[in-house]
């Protein structure tokens, strides 16, 4: 029924294996090792008998986020943990454009900064374009008034439409 394999391979553990702790100064030497020309990641693994999955780990790392991540033994903040915070400032700041609480207690709540709030509140104020001039309006009031009293199921697009051909035609 079952085939036995001619090259069975069975270890047996007969001491206890304590887990391994790398200081920082001994992964950036392996990191920096394994990116010299001529030594490669397995190489340098096998060299001083770490694992080469925990190399390719730490050089990662290193490329990621520097020093810094190794030193923590941190992961670097992946794209999703971001988006996660940018939507949280949206949230804040959805709120907080409704005007109802002050944005002292809803930075508080949603933890985040308050002045990354102000500074979004003010930025989003939209001010009309340099284009646009209140002169203009007094002009094409009249015109858009008779559209519409012509053609009174029409929407705004077709209004402009038809605007549009008017002032063609007086031009």
């Amino acid at each position: 029924m079952f085939k036995e394999c001619p090259a069975q391979r069975i270890e047996v553990i007969t001491s206890e294996q304590k887990r391994h702790r790398y200081t920082p100064e001994d992964k950036a030497r392996f990191i920096a090792l394994a990116m010299q020309p001529g030594y490669t990641v397995s190489l340098v693994a096998q060299q001083y008998g770490i694992k080469p999955s925990l190399l390719f780990k730490l050089k990662r790392l290193m490329i990621d986020g520097g020093k810094s991540a190794i030193t923590a033994g941190d992961e670097v903040v992946n794209i999703s943990g971001v988006k996660a915070l940018d939507k949280k400032v949206d949230i804040a700041y959805a709120i907080a454009t409704t005007g109802r609480y002050p944005i002292i207690r809803i930075a508080e709540v949603v933890c985040v900064s308050r002045s990354n709030l102000y500074e979004r509140l003010r930025k989003k104020r939209h001010h009309r374009s340099a284009r646009y001039g209140k002169n203009g309006d007094a002009r094409l009031l009249p015109l858009i008034r008779q559209i519409c009293s012509e053609r009174a199921i029409n929407g705004y697009r077709r209004v402009t439409a038809y605007l549009n051909r008017a002032l063609k035609e007086q031009s």
